[in-house]
Parts: C-alpha cells; sequence; structure tokens
C-alpha cells in the first residue's frame, strides 16, 4: 500500500468531534514525535483487525522535528466543530502550518521532495514535485476495507484550483504485482484533486463534495467533505451522530444480570457498547450488573460517540466485614442518588437492628457497637421506581460472613 499526495492532505480516523483550529504536531502529544513506522502502527490502523509491516516512506525531517517535518499527528481540540478527532497528515511543505495557530495568509513552503511516478499514473497528471508518502505491506484480517478522509489544500481560492491540480491518493496493489489501484476516486472513478472537486465560480466541478473555502479548524483555502474509500470506489458520506439516546431496562429492578434496550434519535446507522466491551450492532445489551454502567453509541463509521450512564439498582448478595478493605460494609449503593430511599436491616427473627440511607457508609454488621454472628439477614428497601416512578418496597435477604 502507498500513501502519497502532492498537497497539504489530511488523512483522518474514523472519529467525529464538534471551532477550535486543530493541533498539529503538539509537544504535549507523544504521538506528534512518532516516525512513520509508528503513526501507521499506532494511529492510522491502531486495530486488530489488520497488520502491517515492511515500511518505507518519503518524508521531509527527523520524527522529532516537530516544527518542520512534511508529515505528523493532528488531535482535534473539544469544541471544534473539525470532523475528526485525531489522525495523520502527510503535506507537501510543513505540516504544523496547517494548525495551531491561525493565519490570514496563504500557507505556503514547498519539502524541496521529488515527486512520485505512481502519483503521476494515478491522477492522471505529470511533473508532480515534493511528494510526501508512506508505503506498507498491508494484511487485512476482513474481507474489505475502507477508510475515511477528506482533503484540504490551500489552493482552495476560488481561482488556483482551476489552474493546478493539487491532490490526494491511496494507491493499494497486491504483493507480487506491479499495478496499483487508487482508492481515493469518487463514485464514477475521478481521481481526489482540487480541480474536479471545487465550487469556484470560474471552474466549477463536482461542487457537492465540496465542504467549502476559508475553513476556521484549519488554515486550509478550503477542503473537501467527508470522503470514504471503499475497496476500489469512493462516496461521499454525512456524519450522523445520535442526536439522542436513551436505554431502558427489560427486567424489573434487583434482577441480576439485566438487560438494557438502547433507543437512538438520529439517521445513522449506529454500534451500542456497555461499559469497555466491544461495539456490537443489536441494541441489547446483557450481562448488566448492579451499579453505575455506561453506554456508547456511535455511528457504524466509529464518529461522534455519545455515551449516557444508567444505573441498575440491586443489591450485594453478601459482606464481610472483616476489616480488611473489601466488602467490609453493606448498602445499596445504587439508590445513592435518592435522598429519600431508606433500607432496614433484620435478623432472620424480624428483629430491627439498623435503619439506613443508601447515600452513608453502609451497615458495619454491628448491632448496639457488638459484632453480629455469621448469618442470613432480612432487609426491606423503600425507594422510588425508575420505571413506575412510584414508591415501591422490596424485600429480600443477604450474608454476613465472617
Amino acid at each position: 500500500m502507498k500513501h502519497l499526495q502532492t498537497l497539504p492532505v489530511l488523512w483522518l480516523l474514523s472519529f467525529f468531534s464538534y471551532g477550535q483550529i486543530i493541533s498539529v504536531n503538539d509537544a504535549s502529544y507523544p504521538e506528534s514525535s512518532y516516525g512513520p513506522e509508528q503513526l501507521i502502527k499506532d494511529v492510522l490502523i491502531s486495530s486488530d483487525c489488520s497488520t502491517a509491516s515492511n515500511f518505507s516512506s518519503k518524508v521531509k525531517g527527523a520524527p522529532t522535528d516537530l516544527p518542520d517535518k512534511s508529515y505528523g499527528y493532528f488531535k482535534t481540540p473539544a469544541g471544534s466543530t473539525f470532523p475528526f478527532t485525531e489522525g495523520i497528515i502527510l503535506t507537501t511543505g510543513k505540516a504544523r502550518p496547517i494548525g495551531n495557530t491561525t493565519i490570514t495568509n496563504t500557507i505556503s513552503g514547498v519539502n524541496s521532495l521529488t515527486g512520485d511516478s505512481d502519483l503521476e499514473n494515478a491522477l492522471n497528471i505529470t511533473q508532480t514535485n515534493d511528494a510526501t508518502f508512506f508505503k506498507f505491506n498491508f494484511k487485512p484480517q476482513v474481507d474489505e476495507i475502507s477508510f475515511r478522509f477528506l482533503m484540504g489544500s490551500e489552493e482552495y481560492d476560488g481561482n488556483t484550483e482551476c489552474q493546478f491540480a493539487d491532490g490526494f491518493a491511496f494507491l493499494l496493489r497486491e504483493v507480487g504485482t506491479q499495478n496499483y489501484t487508487n482508492l481515493a476516486v469518487l463514485p464514477d472513478g475521478t481521481p481526489v484533486n482540487v480541480t474536479n472537486i471545487n465550487n469556484s465560480n470560474q471552474c466549477r466541478k463536482n461542487a457537492q463534495y465540496s465542504e467549502g473555502y476559508n475553513p476556521t479548524t484549519t488554515n486550509f483555502g478550503g477542503h473537501t467533505k467527508i470522503l470514504i474509500a471503499k475497496s476500489a470506489s469512493t462516496i461521499v458520506i454525512e456524519s450522523f451522530p445520535a442526536e439522542s439516546v436513551s436505554a431502558e431496562f427489560l427486567l424489573p429492578e434487583f434482577s441480576t444480570p439485566n438487560k438494557l434496550k438502547v433507543e437512538v434519535i438520529g439517521k445513522g446507522d449506529y454500534e451500542y457498547a456497555l461499559n469497555d466491551g466491544p461495539w456490537q450492532k443489536e441494541n441489547i445489551l446483557t450481562n448488566v450488573y448492579h451499579g453505575e454502567h455506561s453506554i456508547h453509541v456511535r455511528d457504524r463509521y466509529g464518529c461522534a460517540v455519545k455515551t449516557i450512564r444508567i444505573v441498575n439498582i440491586d443489591y450485594p448478595k453478601y459482606f464481610t466485614p472483616n476489616g480488611d478493605g473489601y466488602h467490609d460494609t453493606w448498602n445499596i449503593s445504587s439508590l445513592k442518588s435518592q435522598a429519600n430511599a431508606k433500607i432496614y436491616i433484620f435478623d432472620r427473627y424480624g428483629k430491627l437492628l439498623k435503619e439506613l440511607s443508601p447515600a452513608s457508609d453502609g451497615w458495619n454488621g454491628t448491632f448496639n457497637g457488638q459484632p453480629m454472628p455469621t448469618s442470613d439477614y432480612w432487609f426491606l428497601v423503600e425507594y422510588e421506581s425508575p420505571t413506575t416512578k412510584n414508591t415501591e418496597q422490596f424485600r429480600a435477604h443477604f450474608t454476613l460472613k465472617r
């Protein structure tokens, strides 16, 4: 696989963020000092679905030459409208001026590298200069590969894009063969460059793929919409983050493990994850134990992760008040947000031993200062049901172990 271009181009990962300017080769991010191989492995791919090896590159600047190198790492700050969270950049000049501080003048500069014949063949152009590329063997563990990108250029000014052809290519060929296929093309096979995608009054072409001019999130003159290359074609894709996310338990309170049904309002095709678990297409999440949980929703292209938190109300089945710091007290902590909830604890004969609030430290297993023996103890809890919104009671028992 060969990743080439003749202009400052962003090669971006599949995340979305909401307009501050992006950070490029910022020393506060370790990835900014990565070399080409580590950028490919840990930023571009960063997945168990594919592996990469046999790296080579043509770049200007050492990995630690943050101000001047022709490639690097970018990070989108919180609150920015730039449509990716992080990724890598390859340029014909210096990468750093693309972001960090707003520049009102046109970005200029070259990296003084030669052009590339494979890129010329892919874009059907000649006399390229200043080409930065990464080349590596790529072995996917899936049936097909796809990636999301956008192309930005300082030549988007309403005039220059009519005379020059800054462009982007993502070249793929099977090991042992000679001919590359350019995956970064429009649906009709048109290569991605500023002449082929622009909204200039003088040479407008494929304007439906243009995101416009003078963005506030980079120092480019303009850039394309998000494009997705899949197999041997590229389609334009709109990002559809979830507008709202809600979830409800499918089993009553005090059921463990419980199940969750996640509902999403939005136009995307969504995936779901519980806590740090894997992403799944089904909106039913299982094995939900007591306590607070995070529910993550994203569209299937990996952008715009939206997270909500929900609490499964249940109680610990035992506790061990032996002073070791583990399970030393008993309480129903999943009700701690309910100020009016009350818990009553009884021995097996019905004698009231303790009244407590779920927001308290809990019962330490004593009565009148004396430790209670190993046994089962009963409780009654009064709480507001998140399902019915009514005050409910629940009775059960738990074990004190010494």
